[in-house]
């Protein structure tokens, strides 16, 4: 067995592994890994590749990775401490109302058998001057800890939608492969039948027999490599935009 086609067993049994394919009881050998590889390659060609799921590939990136919602997260904590500095610097403001009955009066000798009813309304203000010069430095920090936040989870951002937009083209690119890998394995199975015929004939040696043989090889092992490459791209999508 060549090294080319254990690396491919390898990757069958790492992303059929994610899938819950491997926990089985029993071993399963690279002719069927090779066989669950191509019906899970086969189901996942039915995936949209237009502009609709590239959009919906960003949209879920951004509501789903992790690196953003912490970012995000970030900015809102520095937003919340500039409203913090802001209030400090606000005066404080407050109403003070109250009723009160009172009676009989007994400082008074003798006892006096009267009530007496008061009530009053005030307003009260506060403010701390020294507010003026401490909390105008302390927001500015504030401010700026705001934009330094806005910053990283702008690069953040950009970072995941480059990512995102680099995955979905190498998603692309691995059916423009399979199907170029499929055109070849056709062409690759033409070319034995032509050469079978003309060596059961004698009018092809053994060294073309073998010629055809490993061409038709090459591309059986190259169409089952490309099935593999659009399951390891879907699952790298899946992974960037964290909706494993």
């Amino acid at each position: 067995m060549s090294k080319k086609r254990r690396l491919i067993g390898l990757w069958c049994v790492a992303v059929l592994c994610s899938q819950g394919l491997c926990a089985q009881s029993r071993p399963m050998g690279l002719e069927e890994l090779f066989r669950l590889a191509d019906e899970q390659s086969k189901r996942i060609q039915t995936y949209r590749t237009g502009t609709e799921a590239a959009d919906e590939a960003l949209k879920a990136a951004k509501a789903n990775h992790i690196l953003l919602k912490q970012t995000e997260a970030t900015v809102q904590m520095n937003e919340q401490k500039v409203r913090q500095e802001r209030a400090e610097r606000l005066p404080h403001i407050s109403i003070i109302a109250a009723d009160h009955l009172d009676g009989p009066i007994t400082i008074e000798v003798p006892v006096l058998d009267n009530n007496f009813n008061y009530w009053y309304v005030g307003v009260g203000v506060k403010y701390n001057l020294s507010s003026l010069f401490k909390n105008n430095r302390k927001l500015k920090q504030a401010r700026l800890n705001v934009r330094q936040a806005e910053e990283r989870h702008q690069w953040a951002q950009e970072q995941v939608e480059n990512a995102v937009q680099e995955g979905y083209v190498n998603f692309l690119t691995a059916f423009t492969d399979l199907r170029t890998q499929e055109n070849s394995v056709k062409l690759a199975d033409e070319n034995y039948g032509v050469t079978e015929n003309r060596y059961k004939n004698e009018m092809a040696l053994l060294t073309d027999m073998l010629d055809a043989s490993n061409t038709k090889l090459s591309a059986d092992l190259g169409l089952v490599n490309a099935r593999v490459n659009i399951l390891y791209n879907y699952y790298k999508m899946k992974y960037l935009t964290h909706t494993l």
